[in-house]
C-alpha cells in the first residue's frame, strides 16, 4: 500500500514518478495474487506472462484484467521527461 500512497503523493508535482510507483504497485499486487493461486515462479518472469498465468486461472478478470494490462502496457514505455509528460495538461 505504501508504493499506491507515494504514488498518489506524487501525481501532482511528478506524473512520471507517480506512473513508476503505480506500475510497481501492480506488479508487487499480481505476483501476490500468482502465489495465492499457485502460479507464482519468479520476480524475473515478465509481467505480461504473469498476468496471462492469472487470466488463464481465472484469478483476474473483467475490469481487473484491463486494468493491470493497461498499467502494464503504459508502464513499459521509456519514463522520460518531456514537455508532454510534465505540466498541467498531462494525463497519465
Amino acid at each position: 500500500m505504501l508504493l499506491a500512497a507515494q504514488a498518489e503523493r506524487l501525481f501532482p508535482i511528478d506524473s512520471v514518478a507517480s506512473i513508476v510507483k503505480v506500475r510497481l504497485f501492480a506488479e508487487l499486487l499480481a505476483q501476490e495474487v500468482a502465489a495465492h493461486v499457485g502460479v507464482y515462479t519468479s520476480r524475473d518472469e515478465a509481467q505480461l506472462e504473469l498476468l496471462r498465468k492469472l487470466r488463464q486461472r481465472g484469478a483476474i478478470v473483467g475490469q481487473a484484467d484491463q486494468s493491470f494490462h493497461a498499467i502494464a502496457r503504459r508502464g513499459t514505455r521509456p519514463f522520460t521527461r518531456t514537455k508532454e509528460t510534465t505540466g498541467p495538461h498531462f494525463i497519465a
